[in-house]
């Protein structure tokens, strides 16, 4: 009899479904922590546009511009001409800017952000206000 040599060059199922199944438990285990890091991602990007609109409206009440502040609050839109920024939260909600053209800005909110409990929640000056404050949504 003549021998023939066996040249197996592919996988056989049963390493295939080990590596789906690892694969499967990987995407299990990291994807909660994405989504984690998705969402802290887009409450540090909302501070950061709060603090930069109340740095660029104190700017312009200290250069005596008035008018900024009609009522309290105050709510600009994404073209506002005084604010320079992009007001429209990645979260989905809507910022609103409390303050008097003597003091300039006393407080951001942003309010009712997407997959959030609704309400306002403060970006500036203090994110980690107890119990209000953006950055307490990092561990919803």
């Amino acid at each position: 009899m003549k021998e023939r040599k066996l040249n197996n060059k592919g996988f056989s199922l049963v390493e295939l479904i080990i590596v789906i199944a690892i694969m499967v438990i990987l995407v299990v285990v990291i994807a909660p922590q994405y989504t984690k890091f998705v969402k802290n991602s887009r409450i540090a990007a909302d501070v950061q546009t709060a603090q930069a609109a109340a740095t660029a409206i104190d700017v312009a009440v200290a250069e005596g511009k008035t008018g900024m502040f009609s009522g309290t609050p105050s709510v600009y839109s994404a073209d506002a001409p005084v604010v320079r920024a992009d007001m429209t939260a990645k979260m989905g909600g809507t910022f609103k800017i409390y303050g008097t053209d003597a003091a300039g800005v006393s407080k951001i909110t942003l309010v009712n952000p997407t997959g959030a409990a609704s309400g306002e929640y403060e970006c500036y000056p203090n994110p980690d206000v107890s119990g209000n404050g953006l950055n307490n949504l990092k561990n919803n």
